[in-house]
């Protein structure tokens, strides 16, 4: 298996199996982080966020569409610094069109069918996230890049 298969192979599974990441945005001078449910497209090139539009999530990647999502395999108990792995997901955020919303709010059902009602409201947006490129670190000396073009 190639390298570039290898490191996407790491990156569809942890995706996979990691329901939520930390959403870095720019917040005026000052990075600001959220928790975040995610679903990622089957390509790999986007995940897909949702959020109400009144928040200062949505407006700083309006405002800053580049950004980060934090992804890693962490189970809470004591860290794992030699097997764990975390990808950064660095790419730019931009609100999902009106055309494209319902089949992308299906697809983010479908993932998590808990976040239903929040979906469900009039004032919940849609972004989508292009990714640029995976920042892939396993074990604290290791890491590996993943441009997706």
């Amino acid at each position: 298996m190639s390298t570039i298969a290898a490191l996407n192979e790491i990156v569809r599974s942890l995706l996979a199996s990691q329901p939520l990441g930390i959403l870095a945005t720019q917040a005026h001078e000052n990075p600001y982080c959220n928790l975040v449910a995610f679903t990622p497209s089957d390509d790999l090139k986007a995940l897909l966020i949702a959020t109400p539009r009144f928040t200062a999530k949505y407006n700083n990647m309006i405002e800053h569409p580049g950004v980060s999502l934090l992804v890693d395999n962490r189970c809470g108990a004591s860290p794992d610094f030699t097997g764990g792995i975390a990808i950064n997901c660095i790419g730019r955020a931009t609100a999902v069109a009106e055309e494209a919303f319902e089949n992308a709010r299906q697809r983010h059902f479908e993932r998590h069918a808990a976040l239903r009602a929040h979906l469900d409201t009039p004032d919940c947006a849609l972004v989508r996230i292009d990714i640029e490129r995976y920042v892939i670190a396993r074990g604290v000396r290791r890491n590996e890049v993943l441009i997706m073009s």
